[in-house]
């Protein structure tokens, strides 16, 4: 069998081929307070139409749960940095947030993530594991600071100390020991910038999002709830996503240059959000195609343009 310090060593061996910003490990224990917190928010109505966590809130506890990872013990977790030099003002790119600009990140982290799995296998055989990227049922910001990647800020989103919280996660859930990191301490102290700087009130400061106000999540989405006028809220503002409570948290001022994956693409630097609408839809939806805005389709993308072109 091999030891919990060796599958370290691999995990260190394989993130670094893997070219991941940062890494950590946490062992597989019930999340008893976040989970409580996280039925608590629900019970607000906080979650809006995230309505697919009332379902697997029992998942949610554990990963080790028989429908996740039965005889998980160690959750691996990695995190990519999306911080790229800004393209052009007035191109596509600046009318929507940072983490779409370039390659949709799922599949990005993923591959990553099942290389790294992959490479587990060779060196200690008959592990078995479970990747997860945003899709399934794990609280990823609280296993990432259980692995001592970083704390979760008031915003609700993971801040790491050299790259701040421009950073996309994704993890692997494994049935061996892997020997673990020490969890992150909570460094955003008395600030509330982000909290100050979010247009709509979404952020209360708890650490916990109204997901019925945030622009982020409103944009993506495929459907706007009844009752909310998105055209007013997006006027000047971005098109899908928004960065406004990162771009004004102090951690992520004057961050390195993050992986060249989420470069923005050719279009997102060279076409204008006017031209974009002008494009037939073919044409328009065949650009998006390899971002995450594909999931929420063209039409509703267009629609989200020209409200925040005004």
């Amino acid at each position: 069998m091999t030891s919990p310090a060796a599958l370290r060593q691999a995990v260190n061996d394989l993130a670094g081929d893997a070219r991941c910003a940062s890494w950590g490990v946490s062992r597989v224990e019930p999340l008893v307070e976040e989970h409580r917190r996280l039925l608590s928010w629900i019970r607000s109505g906080r979650h809006g139409s995230c309505t697919y966590l009332e379902r697997r809130a029992d998942i949610l506890l554990s990963p080790d749960h028989p429908d996740f990872l039965d005889g998980a013990r160690s959750v691996i977790m990695i995190s990519l940095s999306i911080a790229r030099p800004d393209p052009p003002r007035g191109s596509l790119g600046m009318s929507v947030a940072r983490h779409v600009r370039g390659l949709d990140y799922h599949e990005v982290v993923a591959r990553r993530l099942r290389s790294i799995l992959s490479g587990l296998k060779v060196r200690a055989g008959g592990i078995h594991g479970r990747v997860f990227v945003d899709t399934a049922p794990v609280m990823e910001k609280v296993w990432a600071q259980r692995a001592g990647l970083g704390w979760i800020g008031r915003n609700g989103l993971l801040v790491q100390p050299a790259h701040g919280s421009f950073t996309v996660l994704g993890g692997i859930a494994v049935d061996a020991e892997v020997e673990p990191d020490q969890p992150a301490e909570d460094g955003c102290g008395d600030c509330r910038a982000c909290v100050e700087a979010c247009p709509v009130a979404a952020i209360s400061g708890d650490r916990l999002v109204d997901v019925r106000a945030c622009l982020s999540r409103l944009t993506s989405e495929q459907d706007v709830p009844c009752g909310v006028d998105l055209s007013a809220r997006l006027a000047g503002r971005s098109a899908f996503g928004c960065d406004l409570c990162q771009e004004a948290c102090p951690h992520n001022d004057s961050l390195p240059d993050g992986d060249p994956e989420f470069e923005p693409l050719s279009f997102m630097k060279e076409m204008s959000a006017r031209e974009f609408l002008a494009l037939d839809g073919e044409r328009a939806e065949a650009l998006i195609e390899d971002t995450s805005i594909s999931s929420t389709g063209v039409a509703r993308f267009r629609q989200n343009l020209a409200s925040a072109l005004g």
